[in-house]
């Protein structure tokens, strides 16, 4: 049915059930859901990305690690069921307010020790901030 239909519709459209699949990369992965975005009537939980992303799962957390935190938040909106999106998500968040806490405390001239036992950050990433 899939290839029946497919000759029909646009590329546009056709990019969904082409893409429906278990071996994209992150390009495919990344414009089908900027794709599907687009399209009026989103709902907030999405099955159609929550199947890519069961489908691909390597490829969904290579993305949020890869991706800006609009598009990252963006898929956890989607994929709210999907467990371990949202702990990519928490150890994110978790991450960046660990770095601003380092941050604040290396403008206040702590030591970096304290800073590395404090924050669980490593000694390159918070000489690096």
């Amino acid at each position: 049915m899939q290839i029946l239909i497919g000759k029909k519709l646009s590329p546009e459209k056709n990019l969904f059930l082409k893409n429906l699949r278990s071996n994209l990369n992150i390009a495919e992965a990344r414009r089908t859901i900027i794709a599907y975005k687009s399209l009026k009537g989103f709902e907030s939980k999405n099955a159609y990305i929550d199947r890519l992303a069961k489908a691909n799962p390597t490829i969904f957390k290579e993305m949020m690690r890869l991706y800006d935190y609009g598009f990252k938040e963006f898929l956890i909106e989607a994929l709210t069921e999907n467990e371990e999106l949202l702990i990519e998500r928490d150890r994110y968040r978790d991450m960046q307010k660990a770095k601003e806490i380092a941050r604040n405390l290396k403008l206040s001239d702590v030591p970096l020790s304290i800073i590395v036992n404090t924050t669980k950050l490593s000694l390159e990433e918070v000489e690096a901030l």
